[in-house]
Formats: structure tokens, C-alpha cells, sequence
């Protein structure tokens, strides 16, 4: 699966992939429904189901849930140490999710990215203020379960930075 979302994605810039939004509601509903069941399923199976909201996004068009999609591809890609292009498709989700404004997966695709990513790939002190900006917006928008994850996650970025514990309390 990973082999095949790589060859669907080859010479394709977030433009090209922008360039179709879905707009089936069947297949609407089917990305609502791959994205919560990868986040709830275990780890092994919730591979499949990103690289197939990959897949879906760039055969029928992109939707509120590519983001997610994409951020897991991510994660997927640097874990196997493909840090260029994981880090390619981390800025296309970043990317996707600002045009396709879906502020309520914000702190999904943040939780994703900052716990993997962009942990490899950028300075660790340059993560902090995104992560804590996710987790917050993540409690405004009622996502409490992911703005947890964020919180947990800027905790720990914060004791790997050395951060004072005063400093990460409030």
C-alpha cells in the first residue's frame, strides 16, 4: 500500500492535488469514516486506512478529511526514515488543511505531525508553541480528546527541551 500511495503521488504538488474537491457525499462519508476508525483502531491496522484516505483524495478529490490523511502518510514515511518526503507531505497537509479551511481537524493533524514529524525534522523549541496553539484551539473547538494528545505531546517536547516545570503549568 505504501509502494502504490507512492506512485499515485509521484510528480504531484498539493496544487494538482488540490485541484479536484470531493463532492460525492457516498465517498464524503466513507473519508469521515476511514479517518475516525484510523484514529480508533489499532496501530498496525490505521496504516491501511491513511494511505487509503491518501489514495481516495487523489483519485475522487480532496476533502476536510486529506488533511489527516496526508499527516499520517507523514508519520508513516519518517518512521521508515524517508524524513525529505515525510516532510514534503507534512507541509501538504499543513497546506490542504488551510485551503480546504477545516479548522476542526487542526488539532488532529497537529497531534499527528508534532509527535513524529516534525519532531525529526525541525528544532524541538520550534514545535512547542504550535503543539500548545493545537491543543487550545483543539479545547475551543471541542476536540478534547486530540487536545489532550496535544498537551501530552507539548509536555513532553517541553522536558526534552529542559523547560522549567512553572513554565509548562500554565
Amino acid at each position: 500500500e505504501i509502494f502504490k500511495t507512492k506512485l499515485l503521488l509521484m510528480g504531484k504538488d498539493v496544487d494538482i492535488i488540490m485541484s479536484k474537491v470531493m463532492d460525492d457525499k457516498q465517498m464524503l462519508a466513507i473519508m469521515d469514516l476511514l479517518e475516525t476508525t484510523c484514529i480508533y483502531c489499532p496501530y498496525y491496522f490505521s496504516h491501511f486506512l491513511a494511505l487509503r484516505i491518501v489514495q481516495l483524495s487523489i483519485s475522487h478529490g480532496v476533502s476536510v478529511n486529506t488533511a489527516y490523511g496526508f499527516a499520517y502518510y507523514s508519520c508513516i514515511l519518517c518512521h521508515l526514515g524517508d524524513l525529505c518526503n515525510a516532510s514534503k507531505y507534512a507541509k501538504f497537509a499543513l497546506d490542504i488543511m488551510q485551503r480546504m479551511q477545516a479548522r476542526q481537524k487542526y488539532c488532529r493533524v497537529y497531534s499527528c505531525l508534532y509527535s513524529m514529524t516534525f519532531l525529526k525534522t525541525n528544532h524541538m523549541h520550534s514545535c512547542l508553541d504550535p503543539v500548545l496553539k493545537a491543543h487550545r484551539d483543539g479545547l475551543k473547538a471541542g476536540d478534547t480528546a486530540h487536545a489532550t494528545v496535544c498537551a501530552v505531546i507539548y509536555c513532553n517536547i517541553a522536558f526534552r527541551c529542559k523547560k522549567k516545570l512553572s513554565l509548562v503549568k500554565k
